[in-house]
């Protein structure tokens, strides 16, 4: 908590010396913005960017950019940290950890294609960041459930860097997973659920809701048939207890194929989170402010 007083005091002390003596404290250094990141106070991060901003040199400009762009990302403001991360150019030294950034939010967006056009448009020299690249682009593919290309892009990535090579290991284990998931039909499910009640629910892993629907749908039926027995099948008894069979029967045959799809959704919902994870950490720790 002091450490936390100290830091908002040396905020608004360099606030308040920036504006007395602006040639003191030029416009142009990123130090104390990653001073300000490190200690996670990245609304005041903001706010000192929007003070460097109107007599930042235009060398500088690539800076404040790309500053906004990784704040944004650590609030989790994607949209906003990828429009900062595209204003930085081309030719700046921050640009080829920008487009890396910017390819992970739109991955994390859904946006699958542009964040694969992002890294296979990037052009990076250093061994480091190609081996990064070729590590994304699987995860990219992954994403995209190509096993095919994983497997040619894997080939090439060497773990030059303890960020990434620790995790090609669980990389390798979602691509065996992706290979060997078989997804459930939902015919089967529907007529197993048609032919004996629940049955399409057990057969998509629903072992619970296959039972509760076992029990309720037979015990309509049986409720039925005692009711024909006693008082006919005209009765209105009869009729009652035979339209709510008809309603949850059907119902039960609708829920279990809707089971597949949740049963698929849920699968890759889950595997694509822990992909964006591995591809997330090699980027956080190898670009670390």
């Amino acid at each position: 908590m002091v450490f936390r007083k100290k830091t908002v005091k040396a905020y608004w002390i360099f606030l308040w010396l920036q504006t007395l003596y602006p040639s003191v404290l030029p416009a142009q250094d990123t130090g104390f913005i990653r001073f300000l990141m490190k200690q996670e106070a990245y609304h005041k991060v903001l706010l000192l960017l929007d003070e460097y901003e109107p007599d930042a040199r235009p060398s500088f400009k690539d800076s404040l950019h790309y500053y906004r762009g990784i704040t944004r990302y650590y609030l989790q403001d994607l949209d906003q940290a990828n429009r900062s991360f595209e204003q930085v150019a081309s030719n700046s030294r921050l640009y080829s950890r920008a487009q890396f950034f910017a390819s992970w939010d739109n991955a994390y967006l859904g946006r699958i294609k542009q964040a694969d056009t992002i890294l296979q448009m990037l052009q990076v020299t250093s061994p480091v960041e190609r081996d990064l690249l070729r590590y994304e682009l699987t995860g990219i593919t992954l994403l995209q459930h190509d096993v095919t290309r994983y497997h040619t892009l894997r080939s090439g990535v060497q773990g030059l860097n303890p960020a990434w090579q620790s995790l090609l290991p669980d990389m390798d284990a979602r691509a065996k997973s992706l290979e060997n998931f078989k997804p459930k039909s939902t015919v089967l499910a529907g007529l197993g659920s048609a032919l004996i009640p629940g049955l399409g629910k057990i057969y998509t892993g629903q072992t619970g809701a296959g039972i509760s629907s076992f029990l309720l749908v037979s015990g309509l039926a049986a409720m039925t048939v005692e009711q024909s027995l006693r008082s006919g099948w005209t009765h209105w008894n009869t009729l009652l207890f035979g339209g709510l069979f008809l309603l949850f029967h059907t119902g039960n045959i609708y829920g279990s194929i809707i089971s597949v799809h949740t049963y698929r959704n849920q699968f890759y919902d889950e595997i694509n989170q822990r992909i964006l994870w591995d591809m997330h950490m090699p980027l956080r720790d190898y670009y670390r402010e």
